[in-house]
């Protein structure tokens, strides 16, 4: 096993960007390297109640260790985009890899089915990066209204929209300022490998419920769940340390309860699905109990049984 201090994460991100173009998969770099332990400084008291802002001052001063930077999502959650490049591609990241994509359209779609919404429903599309949940949510008759911290992706987005006749908005928004969203006004909102992304999930969770209609859902995939943390932290696999040095992405994760949890502080009851993305959950929240046992028989009629985790 290889350890490494967090002093030493600047000349690893080089090293990996300069040996192996950036490729934390490549197996030479595998071989050479993982498993790969990280040592830090910071020592963060998990005892701390997990809601706690001095909880939250551990973890962001382990952020702090690990990214070399203050934390500022407003520069540290952009993505480098050629928008033009990505105009007229089939998908909005570029990809030409069959079985990535239809894995990504796989899971979207599929959480917009579990949500058991209205033939043509208003949804949010959080955290909506370059747009291809937003592409899929509308192509299937929703209409979108997509948040996104980064402009140049809204742009990526909003256009790419505008030339297919999708039914897509975008607004530049950070999760902790949604104040220009209509109120009362989305049957869903759904985060698909964004939630994570949020510093504070309760609060944010609490603001969608008055974005949402009263039977309203909030569904997600593709989220780090099964935190090594007992409630919430930064996550210390190779590769979210690797962004987070090298972007100043925040990467954080959760375990089952914890998050349960945080959506329970707000009035919702959360319940986990199978057939989420790359074989894990689809979660699926609302403060109706009714609306969620749709959910629920949708999901059996499809195969995807319901989770009972902790």
């Amino acid at each position: 096993m290889t350890k490494l201090h967090s002093k030493d994460l600047g000349e690893f991100v080089k090293m990996v960007d300069r040996d192996y173009a950036g490729n934390l998969a490549d197996p030479a770099l595998a071989s050479r390297y993982y498993p790969l332990e990280f040592e830090f400084d910071t020592v963060v008291d998990q005892d701390l109640e997990p809601f706690s802002d001095e909880y939250y001052q551990h973890q962001l001063t382990l952020y702090k260790e690990i990214s070399g930077r203050e934390l500022n999502q407003w520069d540290g959650e952009l993505h480098p985009v050629d928008i033009p490049s990505l105009l007229e591609t089939p998908n909005p990241l570029g990809v030409n890899n069959v079985t990535f994509i239809s894995e990504h359209v796989r899971a979207i779609s599929s959480m917009l089915g579990l949500a058991c919404l209205s033939p043509v429903p208003k949804v949010l599309d959080m955290g909506a990066g370059h747009g291809l949940s937003s592409e899929v949510l509308a192509f299937c008759g929703a209409i979108v209204k997509a948040v996104d911290i980064d402009p140049a992706l809204s742009e990526l987005s909003q256009r790419r929209a505008e030339s297919r006749n999708l039914s897509i908005t975008r607004s530049v928004l950070n999760f902790d300022d949604l104040s220009t969203i209509e109120s009362s006004a989305f049957e869903a909102a759904f985060f698909f490998q964004s939630l994570h992304h949020c510093i504070r999930p309760w609060d944010l969770i609490g603001t969608l419920k008055t974005k949402l209609t009263a039977d309203g859902v909030i569904a997600f995939t593709g989220e780090p769940i099964g935190s090594v943390w007992r409630n919430w932290g930064i996550r210390l696999d190779q590769e979210s340390v690797y962004v987070a040095r090298k972007f100043g992405w925040f990467e954080s994760g959760w375990s089952h309860a914890f998050l349960r949890s945080c959506f329970a502080s707000q009035g919702f009851k959360l319940r986990y699905f199978g057939g989420g993305h790359g074989g894990g959950e689809i979660g699926v929240a609302s403060v109706m109990s009714d609306r969620l046992d749709r959910c629920a028989e949708y999901a059996a009629s499809v195969g995807y049984l319901e989770r009972h985790v902790e």
